[in-house]
């Protein structure tokens, strides 16, 4: 008796100075970091928060600059994001100072001097005003465009030399491009491939029919393309013009010349130094469904041709309501596709030619837009939310995507245009509001505020001075706290930021959020992550029973969404992931969305659906863990010799 418990109690000595040995290489691997951690944490020494600093119209003076960035500065901010605002959002102006007129481009040099003298940084957005990217000069031709169409009667035997109608378009922009001619038999809703006739050369100088028909009566759907007509409204007039096509690469380089390049020159050494950052704020310029080189691009990537599939935009069913549906998705697919690599992705590849120069992106959009938000995920150098200060509740929402975003994609900022409030709020709430609403917004996963807002001060006398339009919360030195607690919290949340930087952020769960899914649903009381197609195929593998990221992430269990159709290389890759080890939560795939190869595509990703999945009574033999959903009910099956 005595000899076992000498024997255990030696054991547990034994097993203590490990631990006791291993922690001392533990401490000592990290005393340093700590140490340093601990004394930032104790001076306060920690990222401080950005603030959106807004130019309202031409209400700028020099006097003005050196008093908002000195006020900024005593404080402890350290980066200004500007804005150039006025348009729908400011009446008051000085007509003698103009966008990138010889006065405004002295005032905007002078702020960059002024922030290198202070030791403070500077970004701006890509375009006057705050959405999306528009410019004063901008071509027609080079807008954002969307699809039109007409439709002319006619007869077969009489058809050649008809006059083929046009839709109507805007006098104001009176631009129009033809796409093709599409002549189907008159009356039918539901066609087929061989009902179809696509002319692409059938209009002469008098838009007559130059080719002949069939016998019988026929319409004929004149499609065609024109500008949207939207603007960049919140700029000043003097910065307004047309919003460039978001799917065009050669339209973004021309809008590029025409105001980003104007910027960079005008700054100079400054570039990539002082002058630090572009960014693109929330998405709020409209649809888009059609660009000069879609029909090309369409073939590209989804492998059949674009044009007698255009009916479908028009209310027609082709071959089926299956075979129609897939097109809708082939071609939303591709509209997403192109704003990801055409607008979003290229103007990064534009701001990152400067070195030092980064891109700020708020990836989501307000209002009517028609790209899906998961496509542009992983662009961008710093990724940014938004939440609202009490009463409002606008965009809580999306700090869950906009975290999800950085934290798949090894970015460790969240950013978070912060505190935006109401008009009749804009001066009432004092820090205490402030703190308990930024908390908030600390646990839901932000971890660097960009203070919403402070408009500039062009007359530094007078109080309470220029106001961001009507919204708030108002920041700086006309607000009555700043010099009676602002340095104090700025301290406070910097403190906040320095240790919520630090690491990689813990879940143990991750969503998988397919293109046609508006919103992933997680269950109250549940935190995760999001993952995005791309995402799950290029940057997750399996160790350990972990899915695991190239920057260390990892979570424990992947969600699929129910029931859900996708893509054969994404199937794929699922069943790499369970039998690599990892852990899945899903009821099996229904299928394939898109319409090229559809048969053999669906066939190909039902058969890894049973593979995985099954059926109630078979066995799975895999090395990692399916749990499969079946309406309400959740049964775990570890993938050895086990029965579902």
């Amino acid at each position: 008796m005595k000899i076992k418990f000498f024997i255990k109690a030696l054991a547990l000595m034994l097993l203590l100075s490990i631990l006791i040995v291993n922690a001392s290489f533990i401490i000592k691997d990290n005393n340093s970091d700590d140490d340093q951690i601990a004394k930032d944490f104790a001076d306060a020494n920690g990222p401080t928060p950005y603030i959106l600093w807004q130019w309202m119209n031409g209400c700028v003076t020099k006097e003005g600059i050196t008093s908002d960035l000195e006020a900024f500065k005593k404080v402890g901010i350290k980066n200004v994001q500007q804005f150039l605002v006025g348009g729908s959002e400011a009446d008051i102006t000085d007509p003698n100072i103009t966008v990138l007129g010889d006065q405004w481009n002295d005032l905007m040099q002078f702020s960059l001097e002024e922030c290198q003298r202070l030791g403070m940084d500077f970004g701006t957005h890509n375009n006057p005003g705050w959405s999306s990217s528009g410019a004063p000069d901008l071509k027609v031709e080079d807008s954002m465009q969307k699809l039109i169409w007409a439709k002319t009667s006619v007869s077969g035997k009489t058809a050649k030399g008809s006059i083929i109608a046009k839709a109507e378009i805007e006098a104001k922009w009176n631009y129009y491009k033809d796409i093709c001619l599409i002549a189907i038999p008159k009356g039918k809703e539901n066609l087929t491939k061989e009902n179809i006739i696509v002319i692409t050369d059938g209009l002469d100088k008098d838009d007559r029919l130059n080719k002949a028909l069939p016998e019988g009566q026929w319409e004929i759907l004149r499609f065609g393309h024109t500008t949207t007509g939207e603007m960049n409204m919140t700029a000043p007039v003097s910065g307004q013009g047309l919003e460039v096509d978001k799917m065009n690469r050669n339209a973004l380089d021309k809008f590029w010349a025409l105001y980003p390049k104007k910027l960079l020159d005008l700054a100079g050494k400054h570039s990539g130094k002082t002058f630090k950052r572009i960014e693109i704020d929330s998405y709020e310029a409209g649809f888009q469904d059609w660009t000069p080189k879609m029909a090309a691009e369409f073939k590209n990537r989804r492998g059949y041709e674009l044009l007698p599939w255009l009916l479908v935009k028009a209310g027609y069913t082709i071959e089926s309501k299956d075979s129609t549906e897939r097109f809708k998705y082939d071609m939303q697919r591709t509209i997403n596709e192109l704003y990801a690599d055409n607008y979003y992705g290229y103007l990064e590849q534009l701001i990152h030619k400067t070195p030092g120069l980064e891109f700020l992106c708020e990836p989501y959009g307000t209002g009517k837009k028609n790209f899906d938000e998961t496509a542009i995920r992983g662009i961008g150098d710093m990724v940014m939310c938004e939440f609202w200060t009490k009463p409002a509740t606008w965009g809580w929402d999306s700090i869950l995507p906009v975290a999800s975003n950085a934290h798949v994609n090894g970015k460790k900022i969240v950013a978070a245009e912060a505190f935006t409030g109401q008009p009749q709020y804009a001066f009432q709430n004092d820090l205490a509001d402030l703190k308990a609403t930024g908390d908030l917004a600390f646990c839901e996963g932000v971890n660097l505020f960009v203070l919403h807002a402070s408009a500039h001060q062009p007359w530094p006398h007078l109080k309470p001075g220029m106001t961001m339009g009507w919204w708030g919360t108002q920041f700086g030195p006309s607000q009555t706290w700043w010099d009676h607690g602002a340095a104090e919290w700025i301290q406070y949340v910097s403190r906040c930021q320095l240790l919520l930087q630090k690491g990689l952020f813990v879940s143990d769960i991750c969503y998988l959020q397919l293109s046609r899914q508006k919103k992933t649903f997680i269950p109250g009381g549940y935190k995760g992550d999001i993952c995005n197609e791309k995402e799950l195929l290029t940057r997750f593998s399996v160790k350990d029973n972990k899915l695991v990221l190239p920057d260390g992430m990892t979570y424990k269990i992947l969600i699929l969404p129910n029931d859900c159709k996708l893509e054969t290389e994404l199937a794929g890759k699922i069943e790499k992931l369970v039998n690599d080890g990892a852990v899945v939560v899903g009821n099996g795939f229904a299928g394939s969305p898109g319409l090229n190869k559809s048969i053999e595509n669906t066939l190909e990703i039902k058969s890894i659906s049973e593979r995985l999945f099954g059926s109630f009574g078979e066995k799975n033999q895999k090395k990692g863990y399916l749990i499969l959903v079946k309406a309400k009910y959740i049964a775990a099956i570890p993938h050895k010799r086990f029965w579902h």
